[in-house]
């Protein structure tokens, strides 16, 4: 089984020759090219954008939910996609990063943004045991990456009580960080510990680039492989992040 983490930079974005339109055949091709039974995504805009990776991946089922809050970034989304033709859904929701994590739009820490994760509890076909996957997208303040990483590790000891649970995200924190040392030490591992190889590339303008995308799993999943895709086209690419693949069994 594999699953991949991809923060799909929002369709809105400024981005001259990397604006959305240009590059959004190369993020589905990328995807294809792994070929995820899950699929976490980051920056996915509520509309054309979400609209546009729905029609390219109609074997997916999508959920996703506005992170609200005000302001011209309330429609984004972290959202999980799986494969119909391997799941079957048992439950989904979300959450806010927050004091409050229920309610909508809310945010703590002095945040930026208000910041979600959504998950959904899945079964493969075939199999009495269910499964727990999640995406989310950590704010850019410090003091809120590492509250939202205390936050996220008590949700996710909680949920590996029911069955093995992977979260993917783009934690805006790179590995050796406060947050990434309270995400691993709990119920959750790095699927890809020793890897230092950065995601966030600017398009190709970051040095060094920042190990900040990662795939955390619960015990009763066995990792199999893992890896970046760096791949660019002419120049062109299809984020500023790279994504990342975990084949697990």
């Amino acid at each position: 089984m594999k699953a991949m983490t991809f923060n799909i930079r929002y369709g809105r974005a400024e981005d001259g020759p990397h604006a959305w339109v240009k590059r959004r055949a190369l993020v589905v091709e990328r995807i294809r090219a792994f070929d995820p039974d899950l699929l976490a995504l980051q920056e996915c805009e509520d509309g054309p954008q979400a609209q546009y990776v729905k029609s390219a991946l109609p074997d997916y089922a999508f959920i996703g939910y506005r992170r609200e809050g005000g302001g011209s970034t309330a429609a984004e989304m972290a959202p999980v996609l799986y494969k119909r033709a391997a799941f079957e859904q048992v439950a989904a929701g979300r959450f806010w990063l927050s004091e409050t994590p229920d309610a909508v739009g809310s945010k703590s820490w002095g945040a930026m943004f208000a910041r979600t994760l959504t998950w959904v509890q899945l079964r493969p076909r075939g199999s009495a045991d269910t499964m727990i996957f999640g995406s989310t997208h950590f704010d850019l303040i410090p003091g809120a990456i590492e509250a939202a990483a205390r936050l996220v590790a008590d949700w996710a000891a909680e949920a590996a009580r029911q069955a093995p649970v992977i979260i993917c995200g783009d934690f805006n924190a790179e590995k050796g960080s406060t947050a990434y040392a309270t995400l691993t030490r709990g119920a959750l591992r790095d699927a890809a510990p020793l890897a230092r190889e950065g995601t966030f590339h600017e398009y190709g303008r970051a040095t060094p680039r920042k190990s900040i995308d990662w795939v955390l799993v619960s015990g009763g999943l066995v990792v199999v492989s893992t890896g970046i895709d760096t791949y660019e086209r002419d120049g062109l690419y299809p984020s500023d992040h790279f994504p990342v693949g975990v084949t697990f069994r």
